[in-house]
């Protein structure tokens, strides 16, 4: 396992590298102003697409888990005939939507997020493909599609930026390709593996929508979560603010890498596993693993934030530096609540990472009405902060009960942990030194 998280943590170190490149060059060139209406073109369309997904790519990554390999060609299929169906829908819902939530913002802004409606079929059909990668734990194969999202998206906005055509509308179609590319690799990967077919198994389908269902709302919280307060002030504060605000939610999002690479393999890996006290064991590793490694995370960010991210992003976003340690602390709680999410799904429980987010959701609504007029974006980082922080716990008693675990080994470093180190250190000298 811990190959497979070193693989994965690697990526996500090089796609925060290139969101952390393409975020200072689009904060700099753009300025605060354009930064937010950047998130705003791009903010509804992606909101649309994750509401209207049903949770069928994490169907597809569970069932391509815990099937045989005869089996992923009917999971694919169905999921790809899904996705397409979805994508009409919501595009139609898009266009009537969106005119209607950017109402304060020009046409062309407008007509860009219309635009970027076409990324909902390419995300969707993606999205399926990577299920089944993730899910059959091809890792590598699975990670090299990530950097190719990232990095694509990067080196064009750094050649718009050489050559001065750097722009909010050149951004959204930087953006626009990127996915496409991204969809390409996925899509011919999938071929040559041949999990396509011609049969559209409705058994899976049943299967799919039991399980998606149960977890979309959940997932549709988490969004809400997420971007909630990014939707909020995309309606009603300037651009200048919510510019300041994202810039705020890059720097922090960092610290989400660990937790990222630890929840992508523990999904799949706990969906494989079916006995209760391997469960148990692999659970515990993976929240300690996570806990140890965010928590020195967050501390060192939090300390060298008023240096860095003006140093980073420019003087214009130095306001935004308090926000940025609050939101910090906030994303060491979320990355604690993705672990221990996929934990529950990856062992067929994704109703109770569905109501820890509505209960994380309902408190940010409340937080969001008390504090947003008054703080402005503060309001809104100590609203996810406090959200996510009640989501954690909620999940937390959940696993503690269920599993019969104290606190000292969720938290606490096992002696067994020095074994399972060992042997690490010894595989990776192995085979790399």
């Amino acid at each position: 396992m811990f190959k497979k998280v070193s693989i994965t943590f690697l990526t996500s170190i090089l796609g925060l590298i290139a969101n952390i490149i393409s975020g200072i060059v689009t904060a700099r060139f753009l300025g605060p102003g354009g930064k937010g209406e950047l998130t705003a073109i791009t903010l509804w369309p992606i909101f649309i697409a994750a509401v209207g997904c049903l949770g069928i790519a994490e169907s597809t990554v569970f069932l391509s888990g815990k099937e045989d390999e005869k089996s992923i060609p009917s999971i694919l299929t169905t999921g790809v005939i899904i996705a397409l169906i979805q994508s009409a829908l919501l595009i139609i819902i898009g266009l009537l939507l969106i005119p209607v939530l950017m109402k304060s913002y020009s046409n062309q802004s407008i007509t860009l997020a219309k635009l970027f409606l076409c990324f909902i079929p390419i995300n969707l059909i993606a999205l399926n493909q990577h299920a089944v990668i993730q899910g059959r734990l091809k890792i590598i194969v699975y990670n090299l599609a990530r950097l190719i999202l990232s990095w694509s998206y990067t080196i064009l906005i750094i050649i718009l930026f050489l050559f001065k055509h750097l722009s909010v509308q050149n951004c959204v179609i930087s953006l626009l390709v990127s996915y496409f590319l991204n969809f390409l690799f996925v899509s011919v990967y999938s071929i040559k593996q041949g999990w396509y077919s011609h049969i559209f198994d409705w058994s899976i389908l049943r299967k799919m929508l039991n399980y998606g269902i149960k977890a979309h709302i959940g997932n549709v919280s988490s969004i809400l979560n997420l971007r909630l307060d990014q939707m909020v002030m995309a309606v009603w504060l300037p651009p200048k603010l919510l510019g300041l605000y994202v810039v705020a939610v890059t720097f922090s999002s960092g610290l989400n890498l660990i937790s990222s690479a630890i929840a992508t393999i523990g999904f799949p890996s706990l969906s494989m596993t079916p006995d209760i006290n391997d469960q148990s064991v692999k659970i515990s590793r993976l929240l300690r693993l996570n806990f140890w490694a965010c928590g020195m995370g967050a501390i060192v960010m939090i300390v060298i934030s008023p240096y860095l991210l003006p140093l980073l992003f420019g003087s214009a976003y130095a306001s935004s530096v308090q926000v940025a340690q609050v939101l910090i602390m906030a994303a060491f709680f979320s990355g604690a609540n993705s672990v221990l999410a996929s934990s529950v799904k990856g062992t067929g429980r994704p109703i109770i990472s569905t109501y820890s987010e509505l209960i994380g959701l309902l408190v940010t609504v409340i937080i969001l009405y008390l504090l947003l007029p008054r703080m402005l974006i503060m309001g809104a980082a100590i609203a996810s902060l406090v959200a996510y922080f009640i989501s954690f716990t909620y999940l937390l008693m959940f696993i503690r009960k269920y599993y019969d675990l104290p606190l000292r080994q969720l938290f606490f470093p096992q002696s067994e942990d020095r074994v399972w180190l060992h042997e690490t250190i010894n595989q990776i000298h192995r085979k790399y030194i």
